[in-house]
């Protein structure tokens, strides 16, 4: 049976270590579960399903890699939220976005931060991202408030790309296998490269570092404590094993 005081044994975390990094994560997680309980007002939150639906298909059409889908998602539904919230004003922006008009119109906000976001994204889909947008503001009553929430949302999708932009997503890094025991090889049938190598380093949207709650670093295969390992998984897990109680 598994409990959680095998955690430190198992990362070869020291006890305080690995308090200090539970402690961290159950804040994190505390704060993320408070985000989880919040809903948009209704009449934004209709658009901003419909244009979540219209970044899936972007990534579908587009065979966006895993990463690359999960930043353009991230990107688009904080643009989504911080144009909202700003007419809203019911929560503190994560980006500093200062607050609008509040007779501004929601749903024009989130539909103008998805487009502009997925527009710049995604620009191979251009063209069906402007008719998907000129769809969904026709839809919309054709006022004052309709053109300020339009101008709210390209502030905020404008914003949440320029933090970005800085990010490292974009780098270009050629990795060459190494040839040393437990190095990364390519493998048949495409022997295809390694799917973004640098993707490690981009700066994460949530954590202050991808390395932030990442546990040490597994034994190397040449050391004693991996042979030491090996040897008792060896010993425990044999069908015929004589040491296993």
């Amino acid at each position: 049976m598994f409990f959680l005081s095998h955690l430190p044994r198992l990362f070869r975390l020291s006890r305080a270590e690995y308090r200090r990094r539970r402690n961290s994560l159950a804040a994190c997680l505390s704060e993320i579960q408070q985000f989880e309980t919040r809903q948009m007002p209704a009449a934004a939150a209709a658009v901003a399903h419909e244009w979540n639906a219209i970044l899936l298909d972007c990534i579908r059409e587009q065979k966006a890699a895993p990463p690359v889908a999960s930043r353009a998602m991230a990107i688009t539904s904080s643009a989504v939220f911080e144009a909202v919230n700003a007419i809203d004003r019911s929560y503190v922006s994560r980006v500093q976005f200062p607050a609008a008009d509040p007779t501004a119109s929601m749903p024009a906000a989130a539909v103008s931060a998805a487009w502009n976001s997925l527009v710049t994204l995604f620009p191979a889909r251009k063209a069906v991202l402007d008719a998907r947008f000129a769809a969904s503001i026709a839809s919309l009553p054709d006022d004052s408030a309709r053109a300020a929430g339009i101008e709210i949302g390209r502030q905020a999708s404008v914003r949440l790309l320029e933090i970005r932009s800085t990010d490292g997503a974009d780098r270009t890094v050629e990795y060459v296998p190494g040839s040393a025991a437990g190095d990364w090889q390519k493998t048949p049938p495409a022997f295809a490269a390694p799917l973004l190598p640098h993707w490690g380093s981009v700066q994460p949207f949530v954590l202050s570092s991808g390395s932030q709650f990442r546990p040490p670093e597994p034994p190397k295969l040449s050391s004693s404590e991996y042979a030491r390992d090996l040897n008792e998984v060896q010993q425990l897990g044999a069908v015929n094993s004589t040491v296993r109680t």
